[in-house]
């Protein structure tokens, strides 16, 4: 899925590895369109990105200790 939104280059061999990498890093073009799909396909997965990942799993915790006490 990666691959087919376009956040990542394919390669299947791994003697293709390496000039995959070279091309990423001399091709700024490629590497900025890597990017901004990478931003769509993690926007898109995962939601927005607000920064209080670990503030939302304390509360989460925090709730399910809170219901299984309630049982």
């Amino acid at each position: 899925v990666y691959v087919q939104d376009g956040a990542a280059l394919r390669v299947e061999r791994k003697e293709d590895l390496v000039p995959a990498i070279l091309e990423i890093l001399d091709n700024d073009s490629l590497r900025a369109k890597l990017a901004e799909n990478r931003k769509r396909f993690v926007s898109c997965c995962a939601g927005p990105i607000d920064g209080k990942a670990t503030q939302e799993i304390s509360n989460l915790i925090l709730k399910m200790i809170k219901d299984r006490s309630e049982e």
